[in-house]
């Protein structure tokens, strides 16, 4: 599991950086987050002020936590306000397009649920060893969301709950884009209608 080992924000406090030490290899990389805030409409519906946007992830590695910050700094200093802006939007579409029994994950749940899936895999999983994120959860199942933001995917997993390991378990299915889950949601009719 990989383990974020340090925790940086701006002055403003509208961004985080989160430096994170890979458990395969032992190099650093880093998430830039962004404090994107609830219009009022939504922040009644998810009864909170805001969230916390993935805004920036380093494609390459860094040897040491001090250059995996340095580098950080630097790309938080290159983000666009049009690449802000956009990273906005998206999150705050996530939020409203994501019905019951669907809930966004806030980051104190996020880790419990990445630990359970690299409990359940094997070394022979096809999703052993990717840098999975835990994004959403639907209470009427086992199913957890997971983002890949290297290459973009999301990755439904019905997790088992259970510590015997096999290739086939636990199941899932790929998504190559937010919309494409939601469109699998919609014609499966997994989201409870008002």
């Amino acid at each position: 599991m990989d383990e974020v080992v340090q925790v940086i924000y701006s002055p403003s406090e509208i961004y985080k950086v989160e430096i994170i030490k890979r458990n395969r290899d032992g190099l650093f990389t880093f998430l830039i987050y962004k404090w994107i805030e609830h219009d009022p409409d939504v922040k009644e519906i998810m009864n909170e002020e805001g969230f916390w946007g993935p805004l920036f992830s380093q494609k390459s590695l860094s040897d040491t936590a001090e250059r995996a910050i340095q580098t950080a700094i630097e790309a938080l200093q290159n983000v666009s306000s049009e690449d802000i802006i956009l990273t906005a939007e998206k999150e705050v579409r996530m939020h409203s397009t994501l019905k019951e029994p669907w809930h966004i994950l806030e980051d104190q749940f996020k880790g419990m649920l990445e630990k359970e899936l690299e409990s359940e895999l094997s070394a022979m999983h096809r999703l052993f060893q990717k840098d999975l994120t835990a994004f959403a959860r639907s209470y009427a199942s086992d199913d957890v969301l997971f983002h890949e933001i290297s290459t973009g995917q999301y990755y439904l997993v019905h997790l088992t709950w259970n510590q015997n390991k096999n290739e086939r378990f636990p199941s899932f299915s790929v998504f190559s884009s937010f919309d494409d889950f939601i469109k699998y949601c919609e014609d499966t009719f997994q989201f409870i209608e008002d």
